[in-house]
């Protein structure tokens, strides 16, 4: 099965809504509370992406900011659809940001992968298209057991979904989140999420960018490969997937998004993790609310670009 060639597929290209920094700063720093027992959120420089515990290929997340969201849910159930191969190079020409850091969420290469697997998405791609590709890929062995997997720098393929955010990757301000000990039962995603939405109601506030998840498992997913029969409800998705408790410090990017934007059949929030115990998977929630610190560092996304949205 060969690569979906981007003129072939429908792309549809929205502005976000992009309150003042300062603004969001406060309404994240008053929300918040009710889900953690400590909050700070400020606006001060990235730290560098590229060195330790991060490892990605670019060193920070500003510069035409853009959310990238791929495929969809219907491409994978009930049956999954094989033929949804795409391109992580195709970023560069669906963003025009030059050069393109892309980090996100979504189906790895089961070309690669030899099975339906997890990408933890991570790519610097210049205006040669030449790419450095970071990009890990979580597979299930054995029923129980993940591998955490490198492809080369020219396997940049992925499949039917993911959420990407997309930027020149150059060092700045952003906003950092930092919480401990969590006292509701929202994911830390859900929660800033939530926040969002109820301060900024139908205008999508678009954030992307990276959490570092310390002092607590976090359950995630992974998929194992396709399934042969439908999956046709929650449970059956549920009764398929496996689920694990992966050891911090869990590494997790991906997107957020406050609302949907018309017509465009967004993913709302989606983070896939790794660490350097060789696991990953698709972020759920953590499993040790007394401890947990959550630190993110991410960025307003001012575009959404919409890829093969299905029909």
């Amino acid at each position: 099965m060969s690569v979906l060639k981007l003129s072939d597929l429908s792309v549809e290209h929205r502005d976000l809504f992009v309150p003042p920094v300062d603004e969001v700063i406060q309404v994240l720093n008053d929300g918040l509370g009710q889900y953690f027992k400590e909050v700070s959120v400020s606006f001060p420089d990235c730290p560098d992406l590229t060195q330790s515990p991060f490892n990605l290929t670019s060193a920070g997340l500003c510069g035409s900011p853009s959310l990238v969201e791929y495929g969809g849910a219907s491409f994978l159930e009930p049956i999954a659809n094989k033929f949804k191969i795409y391109d992580l190079k195709n970023l560069f020409s669906v963003t025009q940001t030059k050069p393109t850091f892309a980090v996100g969420a979504g189906a790895g290469s089961w070309r690669f992968a030899g099975t339906n697997c997890e990408g933890v998405f991570d790519v610097t791609i210049d205006s040669n298209q030449s790419c450095q590709n970071g990009t890990r890929i979580a597979k299930i062995t054995n029923r129980d057991v993940i591998d955490l997997l490198k492809p080369a720098n020219e396997d940049t393929t992925f499949a039917l979904l993911a959420s990407f955010y997309c930027s020149q990757g150059l060092q700045g301000k952003v906003i950092k989140i930092r919480v401990h000990s969590r006292t509701s039962k929202e994911d830390f995603v859900t929660s800033v999420r939530s926040v969002l939405a109820a301060h900024y109601k139908d205008q999508p506030v678009g954030l992307g960018g990276v959490i570092l998840i310390e002092d607590a498992l976090a359950k995630h997913h992974v998929m194992p490969d396709f399934s042969t029969t439908p999956l046709e409800t929650k449970e059956q998705l549920n009764e398929w997937l496996v689920f694990k408790d992966l050891t911090p410090p869990l590494i997790s990017v991906g997107t957020l998004i406050s609302s949907d934007v018309e017509g465009l059949d967004l993913r709302l929030q989606h983070f896939h993790s790794f660490n350097h115990h060789n696991q990953g998977g698709h972020y759920h929630y953590d499993v040790n609310a007394e401890t947990v610190t959550y630190t993110a560092y991410l960025n307003l996304a001012s575009r959404i670009h919409r890829v093969d949205k299905p029909l």
